[in-house]
C-alpha cells in the first residue's frame, strides 16, 4: 500500500544543516498530530490503522544539532 499519491508529492528545496540547498522530492500531506517545544517542531504520521506511528522532529531555525 503506497503512503503517498503521486500528488503528494512535489519537487522543492531541502536545505541541509550547513546551509547547502538540495533539490529533492518532498512528501506533502494534512497530519492531524503536531509536536513542538522551544527546540523542535514536528508531526506524527499513523499507519496500519494507528498500530504503527512514524514521528518526524525538525529543529527550529537557529537551534544547532550537532553539539
Amino acid at each position: 500500500k503506497k503512503v503517498y499519491s503521486e500528488d503528494e508529492i512535489r519537487e522543492g528545496i531541502f536545505t541541509r544543516e550547513n546551509g547547502q540547498n538540495d533539490n529533492v522530492q518532498l512528501m506533502y500531506s494534512k497530519e492531524n498530530t503536531y509536536i513542538e517545544d522551544d527546540n523542535t517542531t514536528g508531526f506524527v504520521k499513523y499507519y496500519a490503522g494507528s498500530e504503527y506511528a512514524f514521528i518526524a522532529l525538525l529543529p527550529k531555525k537557529g537551534v544547532d544539532m550537532a553539539g
